[in-house]
């Protein structure tokens, strides 16, 4: 690493000199743009230290060349020099560190520094069985790790193709932005925007996304190229699903089940009612006339009943209620085997999501709503954890704004609410 630190301070310095009046100060006062990367902090950072000032076109190549210093510096993080294993954890982030370094500044080197680096690691063994050499590990976590522009334009285009419509806090939850997306007949295709860290300009590639992956080509607007057709994209990068990071297939994969299991839910729903008003007719001590598979289906039928009644927003909260109670007791009386541990995830967020909206809607529906489903959290043992509820509760509670906009019905559900929450003055 000290090797390689020093080919690339040499980098910084030869090629600096052509864009900073003083390429040191210049890193120097960088953090200024990393504590606040803003576009009139770094045009201010620009216009003090770029030679041509900040719409020079060479900005990006001198902010790039910039982040190449602190990922050198980043390589020297204090952990990196406590491991017990090349393999392990400290020693592989230092690695990808280098690797970003070399990433962004190897292509003003004279000598092919990441071949030299990897001949430096090559004399470290793992003492772990099966890992190699520093080299072997830095080859094998490159493969999933390394992010050029055309494989972080996969992975916003596939994310955001898949986006969990029910869920705004994943990883790529905002990239929708960036995605220009035909929804013809066939598979999802159009245009995707990226930008890399703190590096001004943007990069704009064609995707088109198939059973298998993604493909990513070169956008020329200039020629029209920016209609994408359902044939494979002329000069096109292609991304397996499964070369993608964790973090996105999790989202992938949690935005898939989430459209399929509304599609199941929505195909269920009718014959469900059907099925449970059936049920409600059977007396209890002659269950053992029903067959298997009916009960099979009414199972399923129940599951997303709760789950769909789970789900519950404030505006829909009144007519969902009744739902949830009939099929909670529907559950207890057939002795269903229920997901408890799905639905006490589906539970705790929904709780979160409607003490959320309380303050802004403090009516007695809501309050009910919420009530309700911790009968049923209740009465289906479901494994919640209130803790995150309670606060919620207890800083309302001390709000007397909050307190004073309840009407009479409302406070008085407040107050039940309270005592269901374990709040002794309720």
């Amino acid at each position: 690493l000290e090797r390689l630190s020093a080919s690339l301070a040499e980098i910084f310095e030869t090629v600096g000199n052509v864009f900073f009046y003083d390429p040191w100060k210049a890193r120097d006062d960088y953090i200024q743009v990393l504590v606040d990367p803003s576009v009139g902090v770094r045009n201010s950072f620009l216009e003090n230290h770029l030679r041509g000032g900040p719409d020079d076109a060479a900005a990006g190549d001198a902010v790039r060349l910039l982040e190449s210093q602190r990922m050198s510096l980043f390589m020297f993080t204090s952990c990196g020099w406590f491991f017990d294993d090349i393999s392990g954890l400290e020693a592989v982030q230092i690695m990808l560190y280098a690797a970003r370094g070399i990433d962004l500044a190897g292509g003003w080197a004279q000598e092919d520094v990441e071949e030299r680096l990897k001949e430096d690691l090559s004399r470290a063994e793992s003492n772990v069985r099966g890992e190699g050499t520093g080299a072997d590990i830095y080859e094998k976590i490159l493969a999933c790790a390394r992010m050029t522009p055309r494989r972080l334009a996969a992975h916003v285009a596939c994310a955001g193709e898949a986006k969990n419509p029910d869920d705004d806090s994943g990883i790529l939850s905002r990239v929708n932005g960036g995605l220009e997306i035909e929804d013809p007949e066939g598979a999802p295709r159009g245009v995707v925007r990226v930008m890399e860290p703190y590096i001004p300009g943007r990069h704009e590639f064609l995707f088109r996304c198939t059973s298998s992956g993604c493909e990513i080509g070169p956008l020329d607007r200039s020629t029209g190229s920016g209609v994408v057709s359902d044939r494979a994209i002329p000069g096109s990068t292609r991304f397996r699903y499964r070369d993608l990071v964790p973090g996105v297939l999790y989202e992938i994969a949690g935005g898939a089940g989430a459209h399929v299991e509304k599609a199941v839910c929505g195909a269920v729903d009718v014959p469900g009612r059907s099925l449970m008003d059936l049920a409600g007719l059977i007396d209890v001590r002659e269950m053992s006339c029903v067959s298997k598979g009916c009960r099979r289906s009414l199972d399923l039928a129940v599951s997303f009943q709760i789950v769909k009644a789970l789900s519950m927003s404030g505006s829909d909260v009144e007519l969902l209620v009744e739902d949830l109670k009939r099929a909670v007791d529907t559950a207890v009386d057939w002795k269903l085997p229920l997901d408890r541990e799905y639905l006490a995830g589906k539970a705790s967020k929904t709780l979160s999501r409607l003490m959320e909206e309380l303050p802004g809607s403090p009516f007695a529906g809501l309050i009910s709503g919420v009530l309700e489903i911790l009968d049923a959290v209740r009465v289906l043992d479901l494994p919640v954890d209130l803790w995150g509820v309670q606060n919620m509760f207890y800083d309302m509670s001390r709000r007397h704004d909050f307190k004073e906009s309840l009407s009479v019905p409302a406070g008085r559900a407040f107050e039940k609410l309270g005592r269901r929450l374990g709040f002794r003055e309720y």
